[in-house]
């Protein structure tokens, strides 16, 4: 009789444990075609501890973060030294802003086991926490671990740039080149390190592989357009701003009208530059002490000097501590005013007003006030 009921209790486990399972494994094939309310549904009939894991799956496939993270810790009471679940409850307090929680987890995690994944997840989150020097401090061990851990090497060659340590990126950024010559982000961290550092050729190469790769974002192509002007090639920088405006829609981008006026200023078109100048300003909705001090300068240099001067006036209404148009008016009014006293007071002024001005500049009005003094004391 004791046999006949142990037989029958093993028969209803066998049962149980057949139905559990059945119901992870439909559940598991539901989740796979994107039934993901009935996937869950079919999870939760089951008795498995498991299935808190990967009802948890569903939701962070759904962008359910919230109820993710309420199965994951449902099954951490539980089960609080699975690597796997705590890494993606580690990702999933990332998601939520969970910043301190989400570095105790991938601290607790990297302690356990040396990945170089979970010291870049570290990383974010001492990003996410405003810690750079941590955040650099985890991305750099991620690489001590896998020289050729992508992400992690993306972080401090960006890193990198930013301090524009633009050497020190670039060993970066060469290392992964070589070993994935086609690799998007890569690349384009070159162009922009070669950018930053004034190598406005190689630069202007590689945004153009960048496109040749399918890599067709507007950034690329403003990118081209400033190095074709930085290397003096000011026509063809033009029609790259004018081309881009009409692919990326961007008639109306006050950046981009500013530049082609700065190309149409270097080409002595003052007319062209002026219109582009004040289309930028027309369409800006702060401050245009930029398009009107490029006005001046552009005047001045072809000698138009009572324009210069005027815009120079109106760059200062926009932008009272714009040093250079303070400068240039000193030297304009230098040069066309005959009141000695009138120029003396004008380059006092600007000393008085910035004391802390580079050298070269604090050297010239020193040496004409200095002059300025003794032509005013000669004519006594």
């Amino acid at each position: 009789m004791m046999k006949i009921k142990n037989n029958i209790i093993l028969t209803i486990l066998i049962l149980s444990f057949k139905l559990n399972a059945q119901h992870l494994k439909v559940g598991d094939s539901l989740f796979a075609m994107g039934f993901y309310n009935k996937a869950i549904e079919n999870y939760s009939l089951s008795k498995e501890h498991i299935r808190e894991y990967k009802i948890a799956i569903v939701h962070e496939s759904n962008g359910d973060y919230v109820n993710a993270q309420k199965n994951l810790e449902k099954y951490i009471a539980s089960d609080s030294l699975n690597p796997l679940v705590n890494f993606m409850y580690g990702k999933t307090l990332l998601q939520l802003k969970k910043t301190k929680p989400a570095i105790y987890t991938f601290e607790k995690l990297s302690k356990t086991i040396e990945n170089p994944t979970y010291y870049y997840y570290l990383g974010l989150a001492f990003e996410q926490d405003i810690n750079s020097i941590m955040a650099q401090k985890s991305f750099k061990r991620a690489i001590d671990l896998d020289d050729f851990h992508l992400k992690s090497n993306y972080k401090v060659a960006l890193f990198e740039m930013r301090a524009e340590r633009w050497d020190k990126a670039s060993v970066i950024i060469d290392k992964i080149i070589k070993l994935q010559p086609e690799n998007i982000d890569f690349l384009s961290l070159k162009a922009q390190c070669l950018y930053g550092k004034s190598d406005f050729k190689n630069a202007k190469k590689t945004f153009e592989y960048l496109i040749e790769l399918n890599f067709k974002e507007q950034f690329v192509y403003e990118k081209i357009a400033l190095c074709l002007m930085k290397l003096r090639e000011y026509q063809k920088s033009i029609e790259t701003y004018e081309s881009l405006m009409i692919q990326f829609e961007q008639v109306d981008n006050p950046d981009i009208h500013y530049n082609i006026g700065l190309n149409y200023g270097y080409l002595k078109n003052l007319k062209l530059a002026e219109k582009h100048f004040m289309i930028s300003k027309e369409l800006k909705t702060a401050t245009f002490e930029n398009e009107y001090f490029s006005i001046a300068l552009f005047n001045q240099e072809n000698g138009n000097q009572n324009k210069a001067l005027t815009f120079y006036k109106k760059t200062i209404l926009e932008q009272p501590e714009y040093l250079e148009a303070h400068y240039q008016i000193a030297i304009i009014t230098d040069e066309t005013s005959k009141d000695l006293a009138v120029k003396l007071k004008t380059f006092e002024n600007l000393k008085a007003k910035f004391p802390d001005m580079d050298k070269k500049k604090n050297d010239y009005i020193d040496h004409r006030i200095k002059e300025l003094k003794k032509e005013i004391h000669f004519k006594g």
